[in-house]
């Protein structure tokens, strides 16, 4: 028995156009939207914002592992386009060989690194946001010390 069954089901009351940004996000990223719900709340935690208060030094060492998460997402995503490329190039040759079979084999692979690409890039953005509400808090801190040393 998987997780679903011994999970208790939860109601979820939100906006519309909340659920309909989140039916999107599952479709594009090929999950159910409890799937969707469930991957971006646990990437919310494992990506908490530092509390109000933390020190400049604190702050500083999370901006810097945030932004190392990044760049090694971007990496990750540039890998992932570059093998897309070339399934790419693949699929026509297949479908030009008259390898249909091959092809949609091909085509499904391209499908799924698609979604993956997708999702990839989703989470690049919600890092995007957290460094970018980082660089707020740090400014404010460093703004707040200065004040305190006058």
């Amino acid at each position: 028995m998987n997780d679903r069954h011994t999970v208790p089901p939860y109601s979820l009351r939100m906006p519309e156009e909340l659920r309909s940004q989140l039916e999107d996000a599952a479709k594009s990223t090929k999950r159910s939207l409890n799937a969707e719900i469930v991957a971006r709340l646990e990437a919310s935690f494992a990506l908490s914002i530092p509390a109000a208060g933390s020190s400049i030094e604190d702050l500083n060492l999370q901006r810097s592992e945030v932004a190392s998460q990044i760049s090694n997402l971007r990496r990750v995503i540039r890998g992932r386009e570059a093998g897309l490329d070339l399934l790419q190039k693949q699929l026509n040759y297949l479908t030009h060989s008259g390898q249909h079979t091959k092809a949609e084999a091909v085509t499904a692979i391209i499908e799924a690194t698609t979604a993956e690409i997708t999702a990839l890039e989703q989470e690049h953005s919600v890092l995007r946001e957290l460094q970018h509400e980082m660089d707020s808090r740090l400014a404010a801190s460093m703004y707040i010390s200065d004040v305190r040393d006058r």
